[in-house]
C-alpha cells in the first residue's frame, strides 16, 4: 500500500486543537503508516506553523517523523501536472469539480504511484476526485463529508 498524504491529515495530526485530530492520532498509531507527500503539500503544511507560533512544535514533531522516515517527500513532475490537469479534471473530475491545488495534490499522488490518498479535507472536492481517478480514500467517510 503506497500512501500519499494532503495537508489536511498532517495539520490534523502535527497541529494541537484541529477538528479530527483524535481521529488522525489513531489512525497514525494503528499501524505503522508509512506517508508519502509532495513538496507542495509540505510546503501547505509548513505555512500553519509560519502563521501561527502555536504550530511550530508540530512543524519540529513532523521533521523529526521525517528523519525517521515515517514521512517521505516524493518527486513529482510538476510540468507533467500541469499539462495535463485540464484533460485529467474533463475525463475524470466532471462530478467532484477539484480546485487547481487539490486536484494538483490527487494527480500528484497518482504520478508517485500512490495507491491511497489520506485526507482529512472533507469539505473540498478533493477526496471525491481522488475516488473518481482511482485512489483508494482514507479514511472511508468523514463525519460533515458531501
Amino acid at each position: 500500500m503506497q500512501i500519499f498524504t494532503d495537508a489536511s491529515f498532517l495539520y490534523n495530526l502535527y497541529y494541537p486543537g484541529q477538528s479530527l485530530s483524535a481521529l488522525a492520532k489513531r489512525l497514525w498509531a494503528s499501524g505503522g503508516l508509512r506517508l508519502n507527500a509532495s513538496a507542495a503539500v509540505i510546503l501547505e503544511f509548513r505555512l500553519g506553523a509560519l502563521w501561527n507560533a502555536s504550530h511550530e512544535a508540530g512543524w519540529n514533531a513532523f521533521q523529526s517523523d521525517r528523519e525517521k522516515g515515517m514521512v517521505k517527500e516524493v518527486a513529482v513532475e510538476w510540468e507533467s501536472l500541469f499539462a495535463g490537469f485540464e484533460s485529467a479534471v474533463l475525463q475524470f473530475g466532471g462530478e467532484a469539480q477539484p480546485r487547481l491545488l487539490d486536484g494538483l495534490h490527487v494527480l500528484a499522488a497518482k504520478q508517485t504511484g500512490a495507491t491511497h490518498f489520506l485526507s482529512f479535507d472533507h469539505r473540498s472536492r478533493q477526496r471525491a476526485f481522488a475516488r473518481a481517478v482511482g485512489l483508494t480514500v482514507l479514511p472511508e467517510k468523514l463525519p460533515g463529508e458531501f
